[in-house]
């Protein structure tokens, strides 16, 4: 039965007699039915025999890692495994995998895609950490995730990701608009250097679940910044913080450019006396504001705001898969990716999109003229959609789903298999490719740099004449009353904020600035 491939719950079915036929067997009788002399202990050795010689192809784990990759090269995987030089750190391992289904999963739905990592999957041969990174995508056919490509290092350097990320465009033609992380310096650097020679430079998109959760990002670093001094009591501690994360809460949710620029003028006069906190709101997050500001992903990435499809991925590997062997070999986590999780991930693929008897699904389509399909609700006996069709390719649904997200509903991929029309995925939403930086020219940038200086200087002399603000504090008090106690706060918190970042600048200590020219 192990032969065949049966696992250890089909072959203890298979061992269980019923009530009847163990009441025929007395206890007094001579012989016993063969079935019953196997323990559960005689099945799992047997198994776990047969997982090992499917596992291990040589003793040493590294000649089992090369016949591995030359078994899956055989088999047209595109695979990598190099040990990648460090400066002044030992060789780090990087080990890629994407099948030929995964290719095609690439093409599909590879323009928008979740990055992460995760631990405990398996051990190197001195029993470090291994740590397995994966490309998820929702998959549009079922509307979960799927992984696109894996891989393996053992290291938490940027190092490995860059090279990975480098192969994965070379090899599968990955060219994503979009991709998700979960806050991580680590991934946000890796990307900006595997990407930053190509044609299009991917969006990077901070997790929201991350940003916001209680022990996240925001939450610790606002409790560290806001100080209300020693006499404040709990209640007022806790009022501000609640405030303050409001504050940034709205600075997230801003639909438009202008009215985030309109939020942060807000959030600088309101918050002006927590120099702290708005020091460190201006320094860590109005600088990448494009990966966390809803304004910035008004383009089509799927609704993708989090990396649940990634987490609930990471869920199903050790839950279902990985159970309690997270310290097997490095060979292990390989067949169990190739040999199990890509073909059920296929599997589920192919099962979805034939779900629906034909009859059932004929039946739930009606074209009513040459622009338009009424599609039967799912749920709703008395509600038909409307369709629409556009240059032979159907192009939209009436459905809330599509109207909200702009995605393919299932609707219209009914009518799709129902009738001779397509869905044209239109992608004209999606952001224009951001385009390599030219090449670098001393001479040019120098003289930009020179014409910024100056316009930085004229801009100061023409400030420092502005000799109303001394006339108006040494005067009366109604010459005060035009002016409100919010708009010269801003003005003066502004004020105060360029002041530092030429200090900073000028003393060559900006925090977290680039050496670029």
């Amino acid at each position: 039965m192990v032969r065949l491939g049966f696992d250890g719950k089909a072959i203890r079915a298979m061992l269980r007699m019923s009530t009847e036929e163990l009441a025929q067997i007395s206890e007094t009788a001579q012989s016993i039915p063969s079935s019953m002399r196997i323990s559960g202990q005689d099945v799992y050795n047997a198994l776990r025999r047969r997982l090992d010689a499917e596992t291990f192809l040589a003793p040493e784990m590294s000649e089992s890692l090369k016949l591995w990759i030359h078994q899956l090269s055989e088999a047209n995987w595109s695979t990598i495994f190099e040990s990648l030089p460090i400066p002044g750190e030992p060789a780090a391992l990087c080990l890629g995998l994407v099948s030929p289904w995964q290719r095609e999963m690439i093409k599909k739905y590879g323009d928008t895609v979740c990055l992460d990592s995760t631990h405990n999957t398996c051990v190197t041969e001195d029993g470090g950490k291994i740590f397995l990174y994966t490309l998820v995508a929702r998959d549009r056919t079922t509307g979960k995730g799927t992984p696109l490509a894996f891989m393996v290092t053992d290291r938490e350097t940027h190092h490995p990701l860059v090279r990975f990320l480098r192969w994965m465009h070379e090899a599968t033609g990955f060219s994503p608009r979009s991709i998700l992380i979960d806050c991580s310096d680590t991934e946000a650097l890796a990307i900006k250097l595997a990407f930053d020679d190509t044609d299009v430079i991917p969006v990077i998109l901070y997790c929201y679940w991350h940003l916001l959760n209680l022990f996240r990002a925001w939450e610790k670093n606002v409790k560290s910044k806001v100080k209300l001094g020693r006499m404040a009591s709990k209640e007022d501690t806790a009022e501000t913080l609640r405030d303050a994360m409001k504050s940034l809460y709205g600075l997230m949710e801003a639909a438009s450019e202008a009215e985030f620029d309109a939020r942060v003028d807000e959030f600088t006069a309101e918050w002006g006396d927590q120099k702290a906190f708005v020091l460190y709101v201006q320094t860590e997050w109005l600088t990448c504001k494009e990966r966390w500001v809803k304004a910035w992903r008004a383009h089509a990435h799927y609704a993708i705001d989090t990396n649940n499809f990634i987490e609930s991925w990471h869920s199903n590997l050790k839950r279902n898969y990985l159970k309690l062997m997270r310290r097997r070999r490095l060979d292990f986590i390989i067949r169990v990716l190739t040999q199990e999780v890509v073909p059920d991930f296929m599997r589920a693929h192919v099962r979805r999109a034939d779900e629906l008897l034909l009859e059932d699904a004929e039946g739930r389509v009606h074209e009513s003229g040459n622009d338009m399909i009424l599609v039967d609700s799912f749920t709703q006996d008395d509600v038909s959609y409307h369709v629409q069709v556009a240059d032979s390719a159907i192009s939209a649904c009436s459905c809330p789903y599509h109207a909200s997200t702009s995605l393919p509903c299932k609707h219209m991929f009914l009518a799709q298999r129902v009738t001779t029309y397509s869905i044209r995925r239109d992608k004209a939403t999606l952001p224009a490719a951001a385009q390599p930086a030219p090449p670098f020219d001393v001479h040019t940038h120098a003289a930009e740099k020179r014409a910024m200086c100056a316009r930085i200087a004229a801009e100061i002399t023409k400030l420092s004449s502005t000799s109303a603000f001394a006339r108006l504090a040494q005067g009366n008090d109604t010459a005060l009353l035009p002016f409100s106690r919010t708009d010269l706060a801003t003005l003066l918190s502004s004020l105060e904020s360029a002041r530092r970042s030429a200090h900073v600048l000028l003393a060559g200590t900006a925090p977290h600035a680039p050496q670029t020219y």
